[in-house]
């Protein structure tokens, strides 16, 4: 139940549960000028506190973190003023993720501008855009 394994033996029984570590982040981009909320996928056990910390620092963001659930982890990044790769420590843990602080994306255009049922590709311009690392959605959708 919930990654806990129980065990048994004929002294005394015990748990076995699997090692704090880190999956992997999403999203592994942050927008300069924008504080971000990062989740943090992996093992983590609700009853270790773990600290967000970027690039050596607590974020003086409330909340720095918030435990999802015991596979993820969300941290709030603080603004960063100028694009640079960043350092995200989960203490408590030994890995660290490597997150990149980049230029806002600016959208100057989307052609059609109106979309109809039925239309299945819009081309938006602009620039910022990174190659292979974006998705788009419309509505939410």
């Amino acid at each position: 139940e919930n990654g806990v394994t129980p065990v048994s033996s004929s002294q005394h029984p015990f748990w076995c549960i699997p090692e704090p570590a880190i999956h992997y982040a999403y999203p592994k981009f942050i927008a300069v000028g924008e504080s971000t909320p990062i989740v943090v996928y992996g093992n983590f056990h609700p009853g270790i506190i773990f600290e967000c910390r970027f690039e050596g620092r607590i974020p003086s963001v409330t909340p720095a973190r918030h435990m999802i659930d015991s596979s993820s982890l969300e941290c709030i990044s603080p603004a960063y003023s100028s694009p640079q790769s960043i350092s995200l420590e989960i203490i408590g843990l030994v890995e660290t993720v490597l997150l990149n602080v980049i230029d806002p994306v600016r959208v100057e255009a989307t052609i059609p501008a109106v979309i109809f049922s039925g239309s299945d590709s819009i081309i938006i311009k602009g620039n910022n855009f990174i190659p292979g690392g974006m998705i788009c959605s419309v509505q939410g959708k």
